[in-house]
């Protein structure tokens, strides 16, 4: 069986079972299975890992009366929600890694919303090392915290004040050329557009700081 390496959001679940679990069988020959293990993996998914192994367990026996002529073996995994911090320095050339770390957590939430929180850390790195920095260098610094419905950004800088209000709706506005548009916060209208929270506060005690959400939609 060739390895496969799977990224996980917050309150996914991995069961590992041996065939004591589906195969557990009472009178007439009706097994366990796997339609009514999944069922009862997703009545009580809310439950810690702990006890949502021992339901199952508990389940199983209740089913064939205590009489399972198999061993069971259980593994249940829930991943938690989690925060992980991130730092690049102020140049570009050095925006990658904490790139393909935002591709990284982004992609369990589906691709869409991977390339679109891409995008917009993208442009706020950018902003920061551009105006912030003034393309002088500095350090960048935060964290991703990822929930199961969404994954929230806190992003740090040291550098020049930005003033978000001053920022134009692009969208209000009649078409422009594109170059103007980028001159005049194009980059700020990209993240509006594809985040469901955008807040900026300048001069904060840890750093000019923005703060971004992407919700995931629901059935992706």
């Amino acid at each position: 069986v060739p390895e496969r390496r799977i990224s996980l959001c917050p309150g996914d679940i991995l069961l590992f079972y041996s065939d004591g679990v589906t195969e557990a069988e009472r009178e007439r020959d009706e097994f366990f299975g796997t339609d009514r293990l999944e069922a009862l993996v997703r009545q009580h998914a809310a439950l810690p890992a702990a006890a949502l192994a021992q339901g199952v367990v508990d389940a199983v026996d209740g089913f064939s009366r205590g009489m399972r002529s198999d061993d069971l073996t259980l593994i249940v995994v829930k991943a938690l929600p989690r925060t992980v911090p991130f730092h690049c320095g102020g140049e570009l050339g050095q925006m990658e890694c904490a790139l393909e770390l935002v591709r990284a957590l982004g992609l369990p939430y589906g691709e869409s919303f991977a390339y679109e929180l891409e995008l917009a850390i993208s442009e706020i790195l950018t902003n920061v090392i551009q105006h912030a920095y003034l393309g002088n260098g500095g350090e960048i610094r935060g964290e991703f915290r990822l929930e199961a419905d969404r994954i929230e950004v806190d992003v740090y800088d040291r550098g020049v004040p930005f003033n978000l209000a001053a920022v134009p709706d692009l969208a209000a506005e009649p078409a422009r050329d594109p170059h103007r548009c980028r001159e005049r916060g194009y980059g700020v209208h990209i993240v509006r557009q594809v985040m469901d929270e955008i807040d900026y506060s300048p001069s904060t005690e840890a750093g000019n700081h923005w703060r971004l959400v992407k919700r995931r939609n629901k059935g992706t």
